[in-house]
C-alpha cells in the first residue's frame, strides 16, 4: 500500500515560479483513487492573476495550478493577494506545499508581506543565519491578518511584537519584508530544506 500526500519531493521541478498572485478561484477538486494507494491530502484547484513575477518566467497573465493540503482549504485562500511558490512537474503545476505569504501594496508601490515568523524560525536558519532582516514598512490599511478564532496567547505567539500589533480581531503588520526578501528567506530555510534551491 501506498500512501501519497503531493508530488514532488522525491523529484527536482523542471522550472519553478514565484510570484504576487491575486485570486480568481480556489475551489475543492475529486481526484479519482488508484489502486492500492490511500490519499493524505485534500485536492484543489486554484487560478490567479499573475500581478508581479518574482522568479520563474511565466508567460501567461493567469496561471491554474494544484494544490493538495492535509488540512483542508489551503490558507492562502482567505487572502486576496498573496506571495505564492508554484513548481512544474512532468507538465503539471503543483503549489509547493503550505508557502505562501499574505502581501500588500506598501506605500512606495512596493509589492510585501508581513514579518515571516515560522521563516525566520525555521531550523536551517539557526545553522546558518539569514542577512535578510525585518524592516519597518509602511503598509497600507487593508494590510492585517484576521486573528478571529485565535487563542490570545497563540495570536501573541504567531504574532509578535515589535513586528505586530494587536488591535482587536486584527494583526496589523509593522515590520516585514519586500517579496524578493520573503523569496530569499524560503530559500534559505524551507526550500533548501527540500533541496529546491
Amino acid at each position: 500500500m501506498l500512501l501519497v500526500s503531493s508530488p514532488g519531493y522525491a523529484q527536482r521541478p523542471t522550472h519553478s515560479y514565484v510570484f504576487v498572485g491575486e485570486k480568481i478561484d480556489v475551489h475543492r477538486i475529486t481526484i479519482p483513487p488508484q489502486p492500492n494507494t490511500i490519499m493524505m491530502d485534500e485536492a484543489f484547484e486554484a487560478t490567479y492573476r499573475v500581478v508581479h513575477e518574482v522568479y520563474g518566467d511565466y508567460a501567461q497573465d493567469i496561471i491554474l495550478f494544484r494544490v493538495y493540503d492535509h488540512y483542508g482549504t489551503p490558507g492562502f485562500a482567505k487572502f486576496q493577494r498573496v506571495l505564492l511558490y508554484v513548481s512544474e512537474y512532468e507538465g503539471k503545476l503543483y503549489h509547493e506545499k503550505y508557502q505562501f505569504s499574505p502581501v500588500f501594496l506598501a506605500s512606495n508601490g512596493r509589492w510585501a508581506g508581513p514579518y515571516a515568523t515560522g521563516d525566520y524560525q525555521h531550523p536551517y536558519l539557526e545553522k546558518a543565519p539569514t542577512r535578510v532582516k525585518p524592516e519597518k514598512i509602511l503598509f497600507g490599511p487593508d494590510a492585517f491578518i484576521d486573528i478571529t478564532g485565535y487563542a490570545s496567547e497563540m495570536a501573541r505567539k504567531q504574532f509578535p511584537e515589535p513586528y505586530y500589533r494587536l488591535e482587536g480581531n486584527r494583526a496589523i503588520p509593522v515590520l516585514g519584508n519586500y517579496v524578493e526578501d520573503l523569496f530569499q528567506l524560503k530559500k534559505e530555510g524551507v526550500f533548501k530544506a527540500r533541496g529546491l534551491f
